[in-house]
């Protein structure tokens, strides 16, 4: 990224088919290169960038092509040496997202930071978190999902620096609508249409979905979580793929953690590992090695249950039964509390029943 290189050759248009991918890229067209020169290193915090993108990669050199390439992809969004035999089985089971770097991934990096951030006096908080954002935009190549986080938390920073926090809706509808603005041809983009989607899922359905289902929080937390982010997708994965993969719930919740795991390490060891001696970069990245295997296993075995995938019928009949069974179970926690409420006034009622005489 960043680079600059001469290059000889002839510009041809793009392939057919190619144009839902190109569009949001800027790409108009193809050039069949003759000659290359050798390329001029980026400059500045782009240069950085580039460094730490090979740095990782080659800290990850004793993980096989396949681990490798998905702990590239899942920290740092380096796809290019990922399987179509990986990808197939990952979009199967609903884990598509992890074999690229997210919005979540924005989250993670915060809290590598977080400790050194505390330190800081509030403004300069702020703007060492938002260089800190900037600077991961461009190490996973400005990817749209990474922006919208990106832009969202830097939004959050500056709200409460000026002492005026924000709803996540708020922060939402900004971050969209002035990426858009900026960058007109994002609206092509499916990845940022799912990051926005499931966003708007998990700001507007968490909450119901948490209060209507029951089990400690530590269980109802995490399955809200995935329940309002795959409700905030499903449309558009109805209207793209035609249906959504059965197994994607408890995919998610199996490799969901796992995987925040992997690119909170990825990001710190993962870096120590890049210049060290190979002997301990291995050793360094043996819980990458447990985490990749734990997510493509996770994929390998909810793809083998043999799930039939939910189409739009199927997907709102779920939807509706749902809907219905957690607001009775609302309905009773009302009542129960309502219940329980009144016989606490009752309670207090008759005390002070009691203790009027002595009080008089």
């Amino acid at each position: 990224m960043g680079e600059r290189v001469l290059v000889r050759g002839h510009i041809e248009r793009g392939r057919p088919g190619d144009e839902r991918w190109f569009r949001p890229r800027h790409v108009v067209g193809r050039i069949e290169a003759e000659r290359v020169s050798r390329p001029i290193p980026a400059p500045g915090p782009i240069g950085a960038a580039n460094d730490v993108r090979e740095l990782l990669a080659g800290g990850a050199s004793s993980l096989d092509r396949d681990d490798r390439a998905l702990f590239l992809g899942l920290s740092i969004g380096d796809d290019r040496d990922q399987t179509d035999e990986v990808r197939d089985r990952f979009r199967d089971a609903g884990l598509g997202h992890l074999l690229v770097v997210s919005g979540q991934n924005v989250a993670f990096v915060l809290a590598v930071v977080a400790p050194v951030l505390a330190r800081l006096p509030p403004a300069s908080r702020a703007v060492a978190a938002i260089a800190v954002l900037l600077f991961f935009v461009a190490v996973t190549r400005v990817e749209p999902s990474v922006s919208r986080a990106a832009v969202m938390a830097g939004l959050a920073v500056g709200a409460e620096l000026v002492g005026r926090p924000t709803s996540s809706l708020r922060l939402l509808s900004t971050a969209v609508t002035g990426l858009v603005l900026v960058d007109p041809l994002l609206a092509w983009s499916l990845a940022f249409q799912l990051s926005a989607a499931a966003t708007l899922g998990i700001v507007l359905l968490e909450a119901p979905i948490r209060r209507a289902l029951p089990g400690p929080r530590w269980a109802t937390v995490p399955l809200s979580v995935t329940l309002a982010a795959q409700l905030g997708v499903a449309p558009l994965l109805v209207a793209t793929f035609g249906d959504v993969p059965s197994a994607s719930l408890p995919a998610n919740l199996l490799a969901g953690p796992v995987a925040g795991a992997v690119m909170v390490w990825g990001v710190t060891a993962g870096l120590v590992a890049g210049v060290v001696p190979d002997p301990l970069a291995a050793v360094l990245h043996l819980p990458t090695l447990v985490g990749v295997r734990w997510i493509d296993g996770v994929a390998r075995v909810t793809t083998s249950w043999g799930l039939p995938p939910l189409g739009g019928p199927e997907l709102v009949a779920a939807v509706a039964v749902g809907w219905s069974v957690g607001r009775r179970r609302g309905e009773r926690r009302e009542r129960s509390v309502a219940r329980r409420r009144l016989g606490q006034a009752r309670g207090a009622g008759e005390e002070l029943d009691r203790t009027k005489p002595f009080l008089e």
